[in-house]
This record gives structure tokens, C-alpha cells and sequence, in this order.
């Protein structure tokens, strides 16, 4: 499978949809649920196909750049961040990019750090005759730059997203009606606290499970610390943020000179996690499924 407009790898993996829900949503292209995507031929629309949608996925292989798009996306109130690609309308893909240059001059040289990105929003198309889902984009904000003391280009790309997405009306068509739509509150105070113990994960791809693992949360002052093993050894947590009963997790590893990262996205259900895992090596970004339950 072949990805175009130099978006991620992992974006054309990152949605998924059962056979039986494909078969039930053939005749209703761009209905806001969660798809597997094909790039072979990805559709383009227009943001006004995003009326009476809220829920909003953030892809991003950098933890703390897409940290900076969470933050600005939610000081707009009608956009609703969700943790999963199961609970998304739309899906907001930031890929960023880092080049150093430099001038020599007669008094000094002059190091420039230029960050770029590209600011990509997707809905689901339609879908084939081969049951394939196509990737429908509906705004995108490329080549957003950054200098040395200039403004960040995922922070830039949001804002622009939003004064776009400030003009989509905030209601749903529905034959003739007009219905308002409600955006189910998120924030939960007693949820970090959820998080607290000690939780066995099992993590799968389309194939079944491939990895087992535990990891310990503990409440250290006002943050939330803990640490991920497996047979092969163990990994520290970086981050835990939680906001309401979602959560994500920056994980890393040390591999000879290399260092692994895996963010987990997901949210808390009792005494049940459930979401996804990132995993990064450097060279390939690989997504998986995670349902964790408690150990103790």
C-alpha cells in the first residue's frame, strides 16, 4: 500500500472497521465513524463535511508535538478530543519535519533551525466495491515553518485549523431538521486516580495477541509515575496525562544506542484499560490494540 502527500505510514494503518460495519455503512460515505483507509486513491472534500462533528482523533509521532496540538484544539470548546480512533469523527494528522542551516558571515555564523509540518484533516470516504474504506482529507495546512524564534508550525497549524473550522455550522442535518448537537463532558477529577495500580496488558495486531506486559502507576505528589516490564526487560514511563477517564503514556527504552518509545492512548472503564499502542523504533511506526485489566 503505497501512501501519498508524504503523510505517515502509520496513518494508513491507524483506522479500523470491521467487515460487518462496512457492509452496514456502504450507502453512507462520510458517516464520522472509524475506518481502515486505503491510499491507493484517497478522495478530497471540503471542510464544510465536517458539520455536526466534534469528536476529534490527534495523530502525531512526536508525544510532546502532538501534546502542543492537543492543548490548542482544546481551548476551542465545540472539539471534543477522544482517545481512540473508535470514538473519532474526524482524525487530525500532523507530520513534523527538522532541518539545520546555516550562514557564515564576516563577524559570525548564524545557525537557523526551520521546523515544518504538514497539518492534514480526514473523515472516511466511500466505500469500494472491494469493501475498501478511502481516506477522504478535507483540510489540510502544509509547509507551516518555524524558525529559530518563531512560532511552532503544529501550534500554527491548529490555530488555522480552527478559524476554518470556526465557519462549519455547529448542528446536524437530518431531512429537513436541524438538531443541535451535545458535546458530552470529559473531565472527571477523580480519573488520574484511576489509573493507580498495578495493570496486566495484552496488546494485539489484526493477527491476534503479540506481546504481554504489566506496568505500575503510583501517585508521587501531584504526578502520576510509574514503570512498564516484560520478559525482555524493563521500560520507564516518561509522562501520564490524564484528562477525564482518557489517558496517554509515554513509554521509552533504551536498545543499545537506540532508544525505543511506545505512547499508549486509551481510556479507563472500571477496573478494564482499553485503547491503543504506538510503538517507535526509529525506522518504523507500528500500531496496536491494548485491553488491559487490573493485577491486584
Amino acid at each position: 500500500m503505497r501512501c501519498v502527500l508524504h503523510t505517515s505510514f502509520a496513518l494508513c494503518l491507524i483506522l479500523t472497521l470491521t467487515s460487518q460495519t462496512i457492509s452496514q455503512e456502504r450507502d453512507k460515505p462520510n458517516s464520522g465513524a472509524a475506518y481502515e483507509a486505503t491510499w491507493d486513491s484517497p478522495e478530497f472534500g471540503d471542510i464544510s463535511e465536517l458539520r455536526g462533528k466534534s469528536k476529534v482523533y490527534v495523530y502525531c509521532e512526536d508525544f510532546k508535538i502532538r501534546q502542543v496540538i492537543v492543548d490548542e484544539l482544546k481551548k476551542y470548546p465545540r472539539l471534543q478530543i477522544v482517545s481512540s480512533t473508535d470514538e473519532a469523527e474526524f482524525l487530525v494528522n500532523f507530520t513534523y519535519k527538522y532541518l539545520t542551516t546555516y550562514s557564515t558571515g564576516i563577524i559570525s555564523s548564524v545557525k537557523t533551525n526551520i521546523h515544518s509540518g504538514e497539518f492534514i484533516v480526514s473523515i472516511a470516504g466511500r466505500v469500494d466495491k472491494d469493501n475498501k474504506v478511502h481516506q477522504r482529507i478535507v483540510w489540510s495546512s502544509q509547509n507551516e515553518r518555524k524558525t529559530t524564534f518563531g512560532k511552532n508550525p503544529a501550534q500554527k497549524g491548529a490555530q488555522k485549523f480552527i478559524e476554518a473550522f470556526k465557519k462549519v455550522p455547529d448542528d446536524i442535518e437530518t431531512k429537513g431538521t436541524t438538531s443541535k448537537r451535545v458535546i458530552e463532558p470529559t473531565n472527571d477529577p477523580l480519573a488520574a486516580d484511576a489509573l493507580v495500580g498495578t495493570w496486566k496488558i495484552v496488546a494485539s495486531n489484526d493477527q491476534g495477541p503479540v506481546k504481554e506486559f504489566t506496568f505500575t502507576v503510583a501517585r508521587q505528589g501531584a504526578r502520576l509515575v510509574g514503570e512498564m516490564k516484560s520478559n525482555d526487560g524493563t521500560a520507564t514511563i516518561e509522562q501520564i496525562v490524564s484528562d477525564g477517564r482518557s489517558f496517554s503514556i509515554l513509554v521509552s527504552e533504551k536498545n543499545g544506542k537506540d532508544t525505543l518509545t511506545a505512547t499508549l492512548t486509551g481510556n479507563v472503564i472500571l477496573d478494564t484499560l482499553k485503547g491503543s499502542i504506538t510503538l517507535n523504533d526509529g525506522t518504523h511506526i507500528i500500531p496496536l490494540a491494548f485491553i488491559g485489566t487490573r493485577a491486584n
